[in-house]
């Protein structure tokens, strides 16, 4: 709008209104429609969960939408409902690998997430349950004290002295609980130092020295649990069925 003077009085003059819009000339190679706005996100198909899972190998990055769930490993649920009396039976064979091989799913996962030697767990449960026999509420097969996911259950014992003494002992579901929580009991702060140095080193038998001590009251623990991996030969079995790195 205008000003402008005539006399004393002034007068308004309205311009009129250009747009400022500019629609691209064909002549320029440009297209004379206008620009689509951009799809809506209702509009835009949805991704699938293995179009996001190609994605997030091929980017190294998971997409915030897709919760990918870790395969479980069959042996694993095996294990979850393998009974007592069947653990026992195959630790009864003169051929201890069923026994062995039954608790190895587990024992490897323990190592995975816990950094505790598959081979230490194995022969850990033949020897602390008696192959199966003994194993405490029945299914706990390490002797472990305090209480479980299952709560626990008070028994006598004798712990290499003459006297005997009652002491709570954890209860478990199943024997994967079982491997489970005797792996997490090694971060208890008992075993820092023994850790730490295994994951240095990697000498599993400086290991099993190291945390003999602390684990049980039996002379020779260490030598009979490093003589029960040797005579079955469980390093070659956990190496067997290890994932490739």
């Amino acid at each position: 709008m205008i000003l402008i003077q005539q006399g004393e009085t002034p007068v308004q003059v309205s311009r009129p209104t250009v747009s400022t819009s500019i629609v691209p000339s064909s002549k320029s190679g440009g297209s004379s429609a206008l620009p689509k706005a951009a799809p809506s996100a209702a509009e835009t198909p949805a991704a699938s969960p293995q179009d996001q899972a190609l994605l997030a190998a091929q980017t190294g990055k998971a997409s915030p939408s897709l919760a990918l769930e870790p395969e479980v490993h069959p042996g694993i649920e095996a294990l979850k409902e393998l009974k007592p009396k069947e653990l026992a039976a195959l630790g009864k064979q003169k051929d201890k690998t069923p026994f062995f091989k039954a608790l190895l799913p587990a024992a490897l996962e323990s190592q995975r997430k816990y950094g505790i030697p598959a081979q230490l767990t194995l022969a850990q449960a033949a020897l602390e349950s008696g192959w199966g026999k003994h194993a405490i509420g029945g299914y706990n097969i390490f002797g472990i004290k305090g209480s479980g996911p299952a709560g626990s259950v008070v028994q006598s014992t004798r712990e290499y002295t003459k006297t005997h003494i009652k002491a709570a002992f954890a209860k478990f579901h199943n024997f994967y609980e079982a491997v489970s929580e005797h792996g997490q009991l090694f971060h208890n702060g008992s075993y820092d130092k023994a850790l730490a140095q295994y994951q240095k080193n990697g000498n599993l038998a400086g290991f099993v020295k190291n945390i003999a001590p602390v684990y049980a009251t039996a002379p020779n623990y260490d030598r009979t649990l490093l003589g029960m991996i040797k005579h079955h030969d469980l390093d070659a079995l956990v190496q067997e069925h290890s994932p490739v790195s």
